[in-house]
């Protein structure tokens, strides 16, 4: 009788009990990994948009300046290098400093013309570039990000002032 009852117990064995654990390791891992990759995605995209504001605000005096000369031709380069920040702080992660800088070679200034429009129109294409470093978070390496704006100045040229 009692060998009966006992071949007739049903129940979990010690296998189930670790699959079950194996599965629910797996969960939780794979939850921890998803926040991580999360977080570190927020950090990337506040840095990204705190640099674009900050190349923006460059872009902006450098068309204040422009204006202020009343739209009087060219764009020159050493009215840009005079009124720019040079270099921005994005974050403080863990007292190490987010710094945005201008690239090398940058703000660029390039005179174009578009003889479709017409032969005395003439165009700077002003270019500015901003690189920051993405800090190190958790399994995620160091990464070099940049962000690129670019504004076109039209102007007439006469024949004396080419």
């Amino acid at each position: 009788m009692y060998f009966r009852i006992i071949k007739s117990e049903q129940g979990f064995g010690l296998l189930h009990v670790l699959a079950a654990l194996f599965m629910v390791t797996i969960a939780i891992t794979g939850l921890f990994l998803a926040n991580v990759y999360a977080r570190s995605r927020a950090i990337e995209n506040y840095h990204y948009r705190a640099a674009l504001l900050a190349t923006m605000e460059n872009m902006e005096r450098i068309r204040y300046n422009y204006y202020q000369r009343q739209n009087s031709g060219p764009v020159h380069i050493n009215d840009i290098n005079n009124n720019i920040n040079r270099t921005v702080t994005l974050d403080m992660i863990d007292n190490y400093r987010i710094e945005c800088t201008i690239a090398p070679s940058y703000p660029r200034v390039e005179r174009k013309t578009d003889l479709s429009v017409a032969t005395y129109v003439y165009y700077d294409e002003v270019v500015l570039r901003m690189n920051w470093q993405e800090p190190t978070l958790m399994f995620k390496p160091k990464e070099g990000r940049s962000i690129t704006l670019r504004e076109d100045y039209y102007y007439r040229m006469d024949l004396g002032n080419e």
